[in-house]
């Protein structure tokens, strides 16, 4: 795309030279660099206004160009993405959770209980054991009274 071309483009969507700069995302300067020839336009400008267009064709508004290459890329070439970055889950919004997460907050859930339950069980048994040892002292404690009651 030849630096000319982005006046007549800018002139299609009926936008400013400071309105077309907000809608990319970029400075007014930059613009006026583009549309002058002073600076290089970026070689995927092109396809992003044609993206732009179409959008703006399916009524819907279209966003800013986004900062990075590769993100760029992703919009613009979804088949050129390889299949690693495809492979790679995109993030999540904070507070949102996927339900991945909803079950392995469930079986950590089910572990915590599952602990509490032992030690409850563990106490019970300990004390089962002490009342055992408590009965059989008492009872040991008898028979030694009854033997020195009967013998003397």
């Amino acid at each position: 795309m030849h630096h000319t071309d982005l006046p007549y483009r800018r002139e299609m969507f009926g936008w400013s030279r400071r309105q077309f700069a907000r809608r990319l995302g970029r400075s007014y300067q930059t613009v006026m660099n583009w549309e002058t020839g002073i600076t290089e336009m970026p070689p995927w400008l092109g396809d992003w206004l044609e993206h732009m267009d179409w959008e703006i064709r399916c009524y819907r508004e279209p966003g800013p160009i986004p900062k990075r290459f590769v993100d760029i890329e992703a919009i613009l070439y979804p088949t050129r993405v390889s299949a690693r970055k495809a492979a790679k889950r995109p993030r999540r919004p904070n507070g949102v959770h996927t339900i991945a997460q909803d079950a392995k907050a469930a079986r950590r859930e089910q572990r915590r209980q599952n602990k509490v339950k032992a030690g409850i069980e563990l106490a019970a048994r300990r004390q089962l054991r002490e009342a055992k040892r408590n009965l059989l002292a008492r009872a040991a404690a008898s028979r030694a009274a009854r033997r020195n009651i009967t013998k003397t």
